[in-house]
């Protein structure tokens, strides 16, 4: 692309903010231009220091230096000193080809990468691209793209150098555990189409929803195929989010106001603590179970739909930790040329859950990608069994939970089972009235309430438990069966 077509582009996408993980450039956009005079700050001296020290190097230092390569080093100098990663500088073409990947059309290798610390790592290759048979794999430390050593290079600037135009070729060298050398990878470049979101109908009537990256047309695509799956006779809906690095926030939004009434979808807040909601509209009175998967590699746009429909208490989610990447970069054209990437914002699930550095907490955690899908599915069917051994483990629907304690514990010799979890499992609800200190848990058609101080319930760490042999008298749709060393607990209907 010549530089002249390349500017016009940039001068015409103006604006662009964003929050991101970056697996191949797959960013989280917010459209919203940040204040030009937020702060108001003289700094005049700094940048005639600034100046007068570049013009006394360009012209005096006895290297010659190219005054381009001085700039960068300058730019990258200001930018290391803010400790922050997603804060980054791009040229042009690796602008163009950022914008081009969040749509998930790119031409390169076809892999997700990620960085952690210095290396940048192959998190898995797309399959039948050219990464994948060449004989890439997962867990791979790229040390060099084309010869040039990438150790310690941002993941933007590496990818960058991977792709390119199409039908050229790149040549990667890895370092793979268990191999003594490193090894060298020698693959053509061609353009890679990601899917933005794929559907089924599962067994027992579920929906299942698969968002690998939000473009400017995953919500739509979205919201289509959750119209195709009702159409289906879905009674309940799975929204895989795992591996998701993010993508544009207009699309996350508009997946959450398929089932979220009014209200947030994010909370932004700035460096001076100022707030504001971006709100979504949807339709009202949604009834269907959905579950929501996660990993520690669902980020950004993924951990604000997931944050979002468990607050708003639509969806259950099931997984392990989320990535935890809750800030807001603004991409800003320079007259000059090239676009600085620039954290301005922090985000926060619209009960202002704090998402940076934490992540999302699942519901249920569950660390094996194919339990993670078993049990939603349960999940959504209501068909589960809770089983309490002696030992003190917990296991639901035959699988050891990793975190017992959030379905049930036991104290003295008794168990107690999480009212919050009962719900969660064989539906119901569930009420917390602040004024009188009371719980309700309603259960087809059998309501019980309560207090803090009832010998039934043990509150502990804020989670309120119930007595399980309480659970048939009060419940009788529930059943608890003692098969000697253990306790199972299950639905009749």
């Amino acid at each position: 692309m010549e530089k002249g077509t390349a500017r016009e582009s940039l001068v015409k996408r103006r604006w662009v903010t964003f929050i991101a993980l970056t697996f191949l450039f797959l960013q989280l956009v917010i459209f919203q231009p940040v204040a030009a005079a937020a702060h108001q700050i003289d700094t005049t001296e700094q940048k005639k220091k600034l100046n007068d020290i570049f013009d006394y190097i360009t012209q005096y230092h006895v290297s010659d230096i190219d005054p381009d390569a001085l700039l960068q080093g300058a730019i990258k100098g200001m930018l290391d000193v803010l400790g922050d990663k997603y804060t980054n500088y791009f040229s042009n073409e690796e602008y163009e080809a950022f914008i081009n990947s969040i749509e998930g059309s790119f031409t390169g290798v076809g892999m997700y990468v990620d960085q952690k610390d210095d290396y940048i790592i192959v998190q898995s290759p797309i399959k039948d691209s050219p990464a994948e048979k060449a004989g890439l794999q997962t867990g791979d430390k790229i040390i060099k793209v084309n010869d040039e050593d990438v150790v310690g290079q941002d993941i933007e600037i590496v990818t960058s150098k991977i792709k390119g135009v199409e039908g050229t070729t790149v040549t990667i060298t890895v370092l793979r555990e268990g191999v003594k050398d490193p090894l060298t990878f020698t693959l053509v470049r061609q353009r890679i189409q990601l899917p933005l979101v794929e559907s089924k109908l599962l067994d027992g009537n579920i929906g299942y929803l698969q968002v690998y990256t939000f473009g400017s047309t995953s919500g739509s695509q979205f919201k289509e195929q959750l119209k195709s799956l009702e159409g289906e006779g879905a009674a309940g809906y799975i929204i895989d989010l795992r591996n998701n690095p993010g993508g544009l926030l207009d699309a996350a939004l508009s997946i959450i106001e398929n089932f979220v009434d009014e209200g947030p979808g994010v909370i932004v807040k700035d460096g001076q603590g100022r707030e504001k909601s971006l709100n979504v509209d949807g339709p009202s009175n949604w009834t269907k179970p959905i579950v929501v998967l996660v990993n520690e590699n669902s980020a950004s746009a993924s951990e604000i739909v997931a944050g979002a429909l468990k607050d708003y208490g639509v969806a259950l989610v099931v997984g392990t930790q989320s990535f935890g990447k809750g800030t807001v970069q603004q991409l800003l054209p320079l007259e000059s040329g090239g676009v600085l990437k620039l954290t301005i914002e922090e985000y926060f699930t619209p009960n202002r859950v704090k998402i940076n550095g934490v992540g999302v907490t699942p519901d249920l955690y569950v660390t094996d990608p194919e339990q993670q899908l078993q049990q939603a599915k349960h999940l959504i069917l209501k068909d589960n069994i809770i089983t309490l051994d002696s030992n003190d483990s917990v296991q639901l629907n035959g699988i050891n939970l990793e975190k017992p304690e959030q379905v049930a514990v036991q104290d003295k010799g008794e168990w107690f089972v999480s009212l919050r979890k009962l719900s969660q499992l064989f539906g119901g609800k569930l009420d917390w009235d602040g004024q009188n200190l009371q719980i309700t848990y309603e259960l087809n058609g059998n309501k019980n309430q309560f207090s803090l101080n009832d010998h039934r319930i043990m509150i502990t760490n804020g989670t309120s438990y119930l007595k399980v042999k309480e659970l048939t008298v009060l419940y009788p749709s529930l059943k608890v069966q003692n098969n000697g060393m253990s306790l199972e607990i299950s639905t009749t209907r």
